[in-house]
């Protein structure tokens, strides 16, 4: 139960990169709770989605589908508008994925142009999307290989660093401030201190003639 959750997180990483595309947006008001109810929707659809595996296929032969939901409207026979159904959601899928796909590369390019102190991130979204398609590429040359990469403790460990990313940004953020405000106070110390030393050691002047 504790590695299926530990692999399940995963589905739900996504979420925490509009953390990084905040800057991007004007502030909503209560953001927290907006996302807090767009995740609750996710987890209501992906319980859903294997909970109607579990009870069509049962645990063992759902466990050895790829797509098991997609499986089960093939053999629907209710209507030729619900037997042409698996185009449709094969065309929502494709086109989520393009979506998903566009929104990592551009904060890819955009953090990697601030770590290689460039002024435009276009050549370096570029040189990620031919990397991008050359390892998807190779992957989809062996689709048992990927799925079982997908599988491994190391790639699961990898995405939960992906949802952690924006915790740590925001960790590392908070550091700062505080170093910050810490020099500052111990710096505006330092110069009172110094300039009381510097009164204290001046002497009033005595005029001569009086």
């Amino acid at each position: 139960m504790v590695s299926s959750t530990f692999f399940a997180i995963g589905w739900l990483n996504d979420l925490s990169l509009l953390f990084l595309l905040a800057p991007f947006f004007e502030s909503a008001p209560r953001p927290l709770r907006k996302l807090g109810s767009m995740q609750a929707l996710i987890v209501v659809v992906l319980v859903a989605y294997w909970l109607s595996s579990l009870l069509l296929f049962g645990p063992k032969f759902a466990g050895n589908m790829a797509y098991p939901l997609l499986e089960a409207v093939r053999f629907i026979s209710f209507g030729e508008v619900l037997e042409n159904l698996d185009p449709l959601l094969i065309g929502i899928w494709s086109a989520t994925l393009l979506i998903k796909t566009a929104v990592l590369l551009f904060m890819a390019s955009r953090i990697a142009m601030r770590y290689a102190g460039l002024q435009s991130h276009r050549p370096l979204t570029f040189a990620l999307t031919a990397f991008v398609f050359s390892c998807a590429y190779q992957l989809s040359r062996f689709p048992a290989e990927f799925q079982e990469l997908t599988m491994m403790p190391s790639f699961l460990a990898f995405t939960w660093l992906v949802f952690l990313t924006p915790a740590i940004h925001w960790t590392i953020a908070k550091l700062r401030g505080m170093l910050g405000a810490g020099r500052a106070e111990g710096g505006g110390a330092g110069e009172k201190q110094h300039g009381g030393k510097q009164r204290a050691g001046r002497q009033p002047r005595q005029d001569p003639g009086g």
